[in-house]
């Protein structure tokens, strides 16, 4: 699994914009606008296979440690 440091530093993925369709194991999970809409899309980058289901970027995103929530409520 990729540390919280590569996460972190890791930049904004150039996402390809894929269908369900065309959604592959190693590729980001990452939802991109609405679901309804036909123009839906997830992100597409390079998700390595053991990592998760989102690419560097989006993972930063979604996982953030317990302790960086609880200074943003505060």
């Amino acid at each position: 699994r990729a540390s919280l440091v590569e996460r972190a530093n890791a930049p904004a993925p150039t996402s390809v914009g894929v269908t369900i369709m065309d959604l592959r194991e190693s590729m980001c999970r990452w939802p991109m606008g609405d679901p309804a809409s036909t123009a839906f899309r997830y992100c597409g980058a390079d998700s390595p296979i053991g990592d998760g289901p989102y690419c560097k970027y989006h993972a930063r995103v979604a996982y953030q440690p317990a302790q960086d929530r609880r200074r943003a409520r505060a």
